[in-house]
């Protein structure tokens, strides 16, 4: 539920523009149609009504009720009643129709006192309607006798129209203009996620200057690839060697380790920084996948959790967050207390505690004393980093690194937000390993054949 939420947020700050014009085109119609309404005065009188007891045990009796059957409606009723209002059309001279709907009446709790009121548009004919409708009702009243009837406040003609804005509707506007306006964002998002690379050939396109260092297909629980897309942030990422090691989606992780060893044939990639171009495209779940695939391989790995703002890696591992890197780097625990080993030959070092400042943290010497602490110790060091749309942590973070590997999925990446990407690694000259494409759908290509019966 929270990734949800976050999910949305994110669409909505993506889509920040968008959605306030919703808004605001929602409120200003709601004023719009507020101010074409016509102006209605509204005149008030108070009458006090002392209904008369009606015999019910012996009606014949009660004279009253043979004389007449409006003993037995209520004083709102009455006033209501067509013999009233008959009586009133031939009291009023107006330009305008008598209508029942305009008129309100309502008894004041704990007394005898009813608020009569009626709606006009001139000021004066709203009072002359209410104190000829309460004379004639308090004439019925007497001829019928069923009430008596006294007038305590008699209508005054109105100094101010009623309002044109009510506070309740426009709360309502409010509200219903923020809905709006969010729903336009996650709508416009998933419009833009219709319009994504989609399929391998356009994604090797976006990043046509990088090495395709792997291929990572859709899987489903029986670790069989699948064209059913799924939510890759939603859903928790999986390790295929622990979960299923038995999938043929092994393979795809085999491949990619094997092709990061030809990146760098000279001298053997020590460290890497994993990232993606924008949130959700499961790098968190090629980092931990490649960390254990290594690690079968023989080499001793470590698997770094530098995502301080969302970190996850715990989660996949099944581990406490409690001491972590944050810890570390503020001196609260020592680095052999916080590492955890996960798989034989396969260390987690857990993000920790997430902190108010992040920066400060990824950009501490504390840092480079920690790589250069583990760095003899281990054969492969592998950061799990945050995305490069909103953080510049990643960044950081390779310098201390042979190299970045970007993760991308063709359901969720768009031309726009990877050109970002690119130019802004370009500008910070730094050294690109290759890109995995991961997430694909195998029926969206145009050679499925091939990646079907790879993996399958």
């Amino acid at each position: 539920m929270g990734r949800k939420i976050y999910h949305y947020s994110a669409a909505l700050k993506r889509h920040f523009l968008p959605a306030t014009a919703v808004c605001l085109a929602f409120f200003g119609i709601t004023i719009f149609q507020l101010r074409s309404q016509p102006i209605w005065f509204e005149a008030e009188s108070q009458i006090l009504v002392k209904q008369k007891i009606i015999n019910k045990t012996f009606p014949q009796l009660d004279e009253r009720k043979k004389s007449s059957s409006l003993s037995l409606l209520s004083p709102e009723e009455i006033i209501r009643s067509p013999l009233v209002w008959e009586q009133l059309g031939t009291k009023i001279v107006a330009k305008e129709q008598l209508f029942v709907e305009q008129l309100q009446v309502q008894a004041i709790p704990k007394t005898d006192i009813l608020r009569v009121t009626y709606t006009a548009s001139e000021a004066k004919v709203a009072a002359q309607i209410v104190n000829e409708l309460v004379s004639v009702y308090q004439e019925v009243a007497a001829q019928k006798n069923i009430a008596h009837v006294r007038i305590v406040a008699p209508a005054l003609i109105p100094g101010q129209p009623r309002a044109r804005y009510p506070k309740p509707i426009l709360l309502v506007s409010i509200f219903f203009g923020c809905v709006l306006g969010w729903t336009t964002a996650i709508w416009l998002d998933y419009l833009g996620t219709n319009t994504k690379a989609k399929t391998l050939d356009k994604t090797k396109k976006i990043f046509a200057n990088y090495t395709l260092l792997g291929v990572i297909p859709l899987f489903d629980k029986s670790g069989q690839a699948c064209t059913k897309i799924r939510s890759l942030e939603l859903n928790m990422p999986r390790v295929i060697a622990r979960d299923l090691p038995e999938s043929p989606m092994q393979e795809a992780y085999q491949m990619l380790q094997s092709n990061l060893k030809f990146t760098s044939p000279d001298k053997p990639i020590k460290s890497i920084t994993i990232t993606s171009a924008a949130p959700n495209e499961g790098k968190s779940e090629v980092a931990a996948n490649l960390a254990a695939t290594i690690a079968s391989k023989g080499r001793k790995v470590l698997l770094i959790d530098a995502n301080l703002r969302q970190p996850i890696q715990h989660d996949i591992w099944h581990q406490s967050n409690q001491m972590g890197l944050t810890s570390t780097v503020k001196k609260k625990t020592t680095l052999t207390a916080a590492i955890e080993e996960v798989m034989p030959r396969l260390d987690l070092l857990t993000c920790g505690i997430v902190s108010s400042n992040p920066m400060n943290l990824v950009s501490s010497p504390e840092i480079i004393k920690l790589l250069r602490s583990v760095y003899a110790y281990y054969d492969t060091i592998i950061f799990d980093t945050p995305s490069l749309e909103n953080f510049a942590d990643a960044m950081i973070i390779s310098d201390l690194t042979d190299g970045i590997l970007i993760v991308t999925c063709p359901q969720i990446i768009n031309p726009q937000v990877a050109q970002t990407a690119k130019k802004f690694l370009k500008c910070q000259q730094k050294k690109i390993l290759g890109f995995v494409v991961n997430g694909i759908d195998i029926m969206n290509e145009p050679d499925s054949y091939f990646y079907y019966h790879s993996f399958k």
